[in-house]
């Protein structure tokens, strides 16, 4: 018979933002993000769709919809941040300028958790997340 032997030699406990996500339709769910991990990827691990069907995409001469695989380029991905804001990175040149009317909003794909520097005792922070906010206008 074939044996199998893992060896764990140490467990580090990974700082986790809990998001509350708010979805088109009004429903929320509630989805664990890791330090370092962008919002995008965190989202569409857990099965949530991050792109806006009524995104204007910059990168193609205003064409609706698109997907630019978490590039940074199209800006479908944008969420509004209702809660939480301070435990992400700082935003980009690209997200300056390309989200400067709306400065809740932030590209998914380049806005990463950023909880590593909080007090050593805390393993968790809340955030609240708005998808498609161009599709729901409350948020914005």
């Amino acid at each position: 018979s074939d044996e199998v032997v893992l060896v764990v030699k140490r467990l580090v406990r990974r700082k986790v933002a809990r998001v509350t996500v708010l979805l088109p339709g009004g429903d929320e769910e509630v989805v664990k993000v890791y330090h370092g991990e962008n919002l995008r990827m965190g989202l569409l691990r857990q099965g949530l769709s991050v792109n806006d069907g009524e995104a204007n995409r910059y990168d193609s001469g205003g064409g609706k919809g698109g997907n630019c695989g978490g590039q940074g380029i199209c800006a479908t991905c944008v969420v509004s941040v209702l809660n939480g804001g301070e435990f992400l990175t700082e935003r980009t040149v690209s997200e300056k300028q390309l989200l400067r009317k709306v400065v809740r909003w932030r590209q998914s794909c380049k806005a990463k958790i950023n909880i590593k520097n909080l007090d050593p005792s805390v393993h968790q922070v809340e955030m609240k997340v708005q998808v498609a906010p161009r599709s729901s206008q409350p948020g914005q």
